[in-house]
Parts: C-alpha cells; sequence; structure tokens
C-alpha cells in the first residue's frame, strides 16, 4: 500500500492516523529521553499533521489531532512541556498548512502564513508550561547554544521561536512538494503573489522600524521573515533573465552593503539592531519586481497597418 495515497474508508483513515499519531508519540518520547533529539526532531512536526490532512478525510481529523495529544500527554506526563510547545502548535499549523495547499496558495504565502500562526500559537504555551511545570521552556534553547549569559536574551527569544517555526513550515513544503501535483495543483495553477508579497514586505519593513522604537527586542525576529522574502523575490526576479532587473539586483545589493556598513555601528551601540539596515535589501528587491512585473515586462502593441 502506497504511504503517499489518499484514504477513503473509514478504516483505511483511521489506520492512517494511527500510524501517523504513534510517529509523533515516538518523536516526542525520543526527545524526551535523549533532550539533544528535539532540535533535530521538533522540525518535522507539523509534517505528520500536513500528511493527514492532505491524505484523509478532514472530518476526522479532530480525532487524529485529540488522539496525539492525549498520548503524548500520557507517555510524557513527567514533561508535559514538549507537547505544549511544540506538538499543539505543530498540529494546528500542519493542517492549516493543508488546507492552503489545496486552495492553490503561493508556496512562500503558505510558508509565511503558517510561520506566523505557528509562532502565535507558540508565545502564550512558554507562560503556560513555565505555569505548570515551573519550567521557563526557551532556556533550553539558550543553554544548549551556550547563550545563556548573553545580555540579549529576549532578542534571541523571539528570533528562536520565529526560526523554528520558520524551518518546520520550509521543510514541510520541501517533502510535499512532489506530491503536490496529485492534489490537482500545478505551477500555472498557483496564484500570482507578486503584489501581495510586496505589499507584506512593505508591511514587514515599516513593522520593523517601529520595533526599533517601541518593541526593540522583536525587530531582528521580523527581520528574518523580511529578509526570506527577499531573498525569494530575488531568485524569482533572476529567473526571469531581465537585464534590467539584474542590474537592478546588483545595485541594491551595493546599496545594502553601504547603508549597512554606514550604519552598523550607530544601530548596535545600545541594543543589538546594527542588521536593522538589510531591510533595505527587500524593500528595493519588492520595488524592482514591481517594476519588472507593471513596466518591464508589460505586453508590447503591435500596430497593424492595413493597406487598401
Amino acid at each position: 500500500m502506497a504511504f503517499f495515497k489518499k484514504r477513503e474508508s473509514l478504516v483505511d483513515n483511521i489506520a492512517y492516523m494511527a500510524l501517523m499519531a504513534a510517529i509523533n508519540v515516538i518523536f516526542v518520547l525520543l526527545t524526551t529521553l535523549v533532550p539533544f533529539l528535539l532540535f533535530l526532531l521538533v522540525f518535522i512536526l507539523p509534517l505528520t499533521s500536513l500528511i493527514v490532512c492532505l491524505y484523509c478525510k478532514k472530518k476526522y481529523f479532530i480525532l487524529y489531532a485529540l488522539s496525539t495529544i492525549i498520548l503524548c500527554l500520557l507517555v510524557t506526563i513527567w514533561n508535559i512541556g514538549d507537547t505544549l510547545f511544540y506538538v499543539i502548535p505543530s498540529i494546528i499549523t500542519g493542517f492549516l498548512f493543508g488546507l492552503l495547499l489545496e486552495k492553490k496558495m503561493s508556496g512562500i504565502i503558505i510558508i509565511l502564513i503558517t510561520t506566523l500562526t505557528q509562532a502565535i500559537l507558540m508565545y502564550p504555551m512558554i507562560p503556560l508550561v513555565h505555569l505548570i511545570t515551573g519550567r521557563y521552556i526557551v532556556d533550553d534553547f539558550l543553554a544548549a547554544f551556550r547563550l545563556s549569559t548573553f545580555p540579549y536574551t529576549q532578542h534571541l527569544t523571539h528570533m528562536f521561536i520565529i526560526l523554528m517555526a520558520l524551518i518546520q513550515e520550509i521543510i514541510s513544503f520541501i517533502v510535499v512538494y512532489d506530491e503536490i501535483g496529485k492534489f490537482g495543483v500545478s505551477a500555472d495553477d498557483v496564484q500570482d503573489d507578486t503584489l501581495v508579497i510586496s505589499i507584506i514586505v512593505i508591511g514587514l519593513s515599516i513593522a520593523v522600524v517601529i520595533s526599533y522604537f517601541f518593541v526593540n527586542e522583536a525587530m531582528n525576529a521580523i527581520l528574518i521573515l523580511l529578509f526570506v522574502l527577499g531573498v525569494y523575490q530575488t531568485v524569482e526576479l533572476i529567473n526571469k533573465k531581465n537585464a534590467v532587473a539584474t542590474t537592478l539586483i546588483v545595485i541594491s545589493i551595493i546599496v545594502t552593503f553601504f547603508m549597512v556598513t554606514g550604519l552598523f555601528r550607530i544601530l548596535n551601540k545600545n541594543s543589538p539592531s546594527g542588521f536593522m539596515t538589510l531591510g533595505i535589501y527587500p524593500l528595493l528587491i519588492s520595488f524592482i519586481t514591481l517594476l519588472n512585473k507593471y513596466l518591464f515586462n508589460r505586453p508590447k502593441k503591435y500596430k497593424i497597418e492595413r493597406k487598401d
């Protein structure tokens, strides 16, 4: 029986969901017994829920979610923090990922939405885990990378959450990418995201500036998302092989380089805000992307002269 295959009957659905729930339980149990594995296995947790969403009937998903959570809590009763912080948000975002994929949204938009959702779900789990177990779960990350004495640990907390969520969703997309065609989705069907991403980039750029003044510790986390979108748009532009756009990309890199070298020390004086200037690159690339779409690649109109 093929592993990646739609399940139609009730028995097939239950058996498949039981298998995926068991995989989740094994992952959580392994990370509890061998803590080092946490930083490897946690990144594939949303994938199991995504697979269930794609290959099983949606009406049975709640059974999968509840059984997975209950089993994970039972096998890690002495350490339920991992289930609350890692498993529950991953189940929700895995399901959301599958729904957005079936709606034929572009991969980068799906990754962005599910990353933000995962991060939002993780934040309330931090005080909840601390309240129940007395454990501040982010300390595990800081200790593992020997950053406990870093003076700006709050900045690292936000970056840790965003990075972990982002890597989880990217891995999920890479694994199911080859299977997308089976759901009637092709590259030609995916919605054009040029304008949407450019608007998001502008919005995130404004958010970086605002956070610099009011919520400084969140600035670098937002910058990570902003730079990912900038890299994505750069690759898209290069693939279009437009000489003007390519030249503008090189100019943008040079401008960004001089901005970073010129302002890094000034911005980094009282807080780790020096990399804020990197945000200029995604902003410039978004403007180039819009120019490429609406100006450089405009279809030419040809006049046909009639001869009498």
